[in-house]
């Protein structure tokens, strides 16, 4: 078996790279029973069965939409994110990069997707509870993950961390310009980034500066 000296955990099969961090595996790795063709079809499945469900959700969008009598803009900026969430998971499926990358990265684009809706829109719902939610999901989300792996997890994702502690202050700012009709979930968001940021200080404060030293100089 291979292991990963970064998060200090065993893999079997031909792996080279750790699928939690990437790094790269150290010891001998055991032959996969599956060929690689018999591994290829689980992937080709699941991205046919995303590729209908975004299309049923399409057609959910447009007949809702017309219902609703949305302009034209408001539609296809749905049927816009759809796509993109579509080529985002389809790469995630068929091509297995990082997995806790892929999590940063996906939080990052559905809240560009919710903003993009949100100027078309202009629905105060999608400032008043999804951009919230979203916020604190990822916040949470990464709080687990500094206490699990700690520095290791600083090293590999400061640039993720910087901008999701960023954006937990994004509702406020909805709030401030009159788009949230309903604050409190806002007021949420920024506290638990701010216990983020002090988690992160406690944890893993040396590792926590190296890295951002290395942002702010590159």
């Amino acid at each position: 078996m291979k292991r990963c000296p970064r998060c200090d955990i065993n893999f079997s099969g031909e792996h080279d790279l750790c699928p939690l961090c990437a790094s790269t595996l150290i010891g001998e790795g055991s032959t996969s029973p599956f060929p690689a063709s018999l591994l290829l079809a689980p992937k080709q499945k699941v991205n046919h069965i995303v590729g209908a469900l975004s299309v049923l959700i399409a057609l959910v969008a447009i007949l809702g939409g017309l219902y609703l009598q949305q302009n034209l803009w408001a539609i296809s900026a749905e049927l816009l994110a759809l796509l993109l969430n579509y080529i985002f998971l389809r790469n995630v499926v068929m091509h297995s990069p990082n997995f806790l990358r892929i999590i940063q990265r996906y939080f990052l684009l559905i809240l560009a997707i919710m903003l993009l809706l949100l100027a078309v829109t202009q629905q105060n719902v999608i400032a008043t509870y999804i951009i919230p939610t979203i916020c604190l999901v990822a916040l949470i989300t990464n709080g687990v993950l500094v206490i699990v792996f700690r520095d290791s997890f600083v090293k590999g994702y400061a640039k993720y961390l910087l901008y999701e502690l960023v954006l937990g202050f994004l509702p406020l700012l909805l709030m401030v310009t009159g788009l949230v009709s309903w604050p409190y979930l806002a007021v949420i968001s920024a506290v638990v980034s701010a216990l983020l940021l002090v988690l992160l200080l406690i944890l893993c404060r040396k590792q926590l500066t190296l890295e951002f030293k290395k942002l702010f100089s590159a």
